[in-house]
């Protein structure tokens, strides 16, 4: 899921009119590249499923490449499934093209990323192949005080492996989609509220070596607070997703933290 969350790959746009914030969402990502010259830090935790067992840590770094236009990413995923050891998940190379922003009420940055087999196929970690992501993330500011974000893409793994019940692996083509929208108020205050949601459409290999797709909807409301000190902006926020899939809710907790600062 958190490979499916990527409200953790966007950037601050300072042109939105007195926005505090106008990135650091958790499941929804915005429209708006990092800014010229300014590096973005971003660690989330998340403790999911049953008695929230399943644990999840990942680390983001957001960098512009020449300007606004073009922004160079990595996600690196540290999880421990219930009942399996933790350690290193599927790693995300990530690229995003600015389009609109500026003066303009909307902003769209559409991402393309490289999915690398990093994570153990053995301890559930990773899908052990090697695929591709992407993402269309579409913002607009309804009003000073009020934001909205759009998503909508899918993953695309050709070559994933999946345990069998006899104790060998097979390989299956998955594709995953999803589509989500959230809205933030007040967007021109440091302290704001989020309320995101996520659909995707998933598929996993069975025990029987089969593909078994299901759908599971994500509805999170979160806080975000936004605190400068020097040159650095520090964002801390949490959040309480609730996800239904296949009749069943589980409650999550998730934890947010972001840095960011100039190196030019």
């Amino acid at each position: 899921m958190l490979a499916l969350a990527p409200g953790f790959l966007a950037a601050q746009d300072p042109s939105l009119p007195d926005a505090a914030v106008a990135d650091n969402s958790f499941f929804i990502e915005e429209g708006y590249n990092q800014e010229p010259g300014v590096v973005q830090h971003i660690s989330t935790f998340t403790a999911a499923g049953r008695s929230n067992r399943d644990l999840s840590y990942t680390l983001t770094q957001e960098w512009p490449f020449r300007g606004q236009r073009h922004q160079l990413s990595y996600t690196v995923p540290v999880v421990r499934p219930s009942g399996g050891g933790g350690g290193l998940g599927d790693v995300l190379l990530n690229y995003r093209l600015q389009v609109g922003a500026g003066s303009r009420r909307w902003a769209l940055a559409p991402r393309l990323s490289l999915v690398l087999p990093t994570g153990s196929v053995t301890q559930g970690r990773g899908d052990g192949s090697l695929g591709v992501q992407a993402n269309l993330p579409f913002s607009y500011q309804l009003s000073r005080a009020v934001v909205t974000h759009w998503n909508a893409g899918l993953t695309h793994l050709p070559g994933a492996q999946g345990l069998v019940q006899t104790g060998g692996r097979v390989r299956r083509t998955l594709t995953d989609y999803h589509l989500g929208g959230s809205i933030v108020a007040p967007a021109h205050l440091p302290l704001q509220l989020l309320l995101e949601s996520v659909v995707t459409f998933e598929s996993e290999i069975t025990g029987t070596g089969r593909v078994d797709r299901s759908a599971v909807w994500i509805a999170s409301p979160g806080v975000r607070g936004a605190v400068n000190l020097g040159g650095v902006q520090i964002v801390p926020g949490f959040a309480l997703p609730v996800a239904w899939t296949r009749g069943e809710a589980d409650s999550d907790l998730f934890f947010y933290l972001s840095l960011e600062h100039r190196f030019q």
